[in-house]
């Protein structure tokens, strides 16, 4: 749960830098999310994320294996994604990851609808397991 509030919390600070400077449009976001991604993850890395207002995808390699790191990382996906959600206001699609292995190969992919994190309080522990327990309802190998 610290990887979500850390990823969180350097986005934040992040944008407002950036909105203090300028507008920030869609690939600044998107850049800002694979690094973050990158940095602050277990096993991400090779993030791609495109944003618009039909989805927003969120395609990364990962060369982790155990359970728990597995379900850290998509926590931080996931955070990542509501983050998006609510700087946007809602006017972004819904979220489609494609988790890869190290090769390339697709291993996987989820979903999470936009309004299941439009109001996410990230401090809200049962609200984040509740997302936690949709977004894994939707995994497909």
């Amino acid at each position: 749960m610290k990887t979500i509030f850390g990823i969180l919390g350097m986005l934040l600070l992040i944008a407002t830098i950036g909105m203090a400077t300028e507008e920030v449009d869609y690939n600044t976001m998107e850049m800002i999310s694979e690094s973050t991604l990158e940095d602050e993850s277990n096993g991400i890395y090779r993030v791609d994320v495109d944003i618009s207002a039909s989805r927003v995808l969120i395609d990364y390699r990962s060369d982790v294996y155990s359970e728990d790191e597995i379900i850290e990382d998509m926590g931080a996906v996931i955070g990542t994604y509501a983050y998006i959600v609510q700087y946007y206001n809602g006017d972004v699609g819904n979220l489609i990851a494609k988790i890869r292995a190290p090769n390339g190969e697709l291993v996987g992919t989820y979903t999470c609808k936009n309004k299941w994190v439009e109001d996410l309080d990230p401090n809200d522990q049962e609200m984040m397991v509740d997302i936690f327990l949709k977004v894994a309802r939707t995994i497909e190998t």
